[in-house]
């Protein structure tokens, strides 16, 4: 056995991953894309993860950074919040609660397609990670809060 399997057997973060899958269906209604809206993409890491713990130095919660975030957006724009789809289950319902009570994020389904997202989106909010990287080829702006290998300096 691998470390990877032996950590998520000793965690049992399979039971844990499905429970919350069955929670979030029966508490979360996800917010339908509309790409009339004007809106910047905040796509959200999965925790724990090398970009959050090593890049930006683990002084990150997310949810926080998105109620920051939202707060100072202009008025009639939104923030679109979509978790990583390979990874469904492993966050708090609590997490997913407190961002659907901020007026101005939508709550997307993870199943989303990230790259329609960044295509017409105003810009991507990225601590870190890929999508950062996938918005610059679509030449949208990224706004980086995090430490990031591919930063322009």
């Amino acid at each position: 056995m691998n470390p990877n399997e032996y950590y998520l057997l000793k965690e049992n973060k399979g039971l844990i991953k499905a429970k919350n899958r069955i929670l979030y269906d029966l508490n979360i209604s996800w917010d339908h894309v509309d790409f009339s809206e004007q809106y910047y993409f905040f796509p959200l890491h999965i925790e724990p993860e090398a970009v959050l713990s090593h890049w930006s130095a683990g002084r990150f919660s997310q949810i926080d950074v998105i109620e920051q975030v939202a707060r100072k957006l202009p008025v009639g724009k939104y923030l679109y919040v979509k978790d990583h789809k390979l990874e469904s289950g492993y966050r708090e319902l609590s997490d997913y609660q407190r961002l659907q009570k901020i007026p101005n994020v939508k709550l997307l389904d993870p199943g989303e397609d990230s790259i329609n997202l960044i295509k017409a989106a105003l810009g991507v909010i990225v601590i870190n990670g890929t999508v950062g990287l996938e918005a610059s080829i679509f030449n949208k702006p990224v706004y980086l809060l995090g430490d990031i290998y591919y930063r322009r300096n």
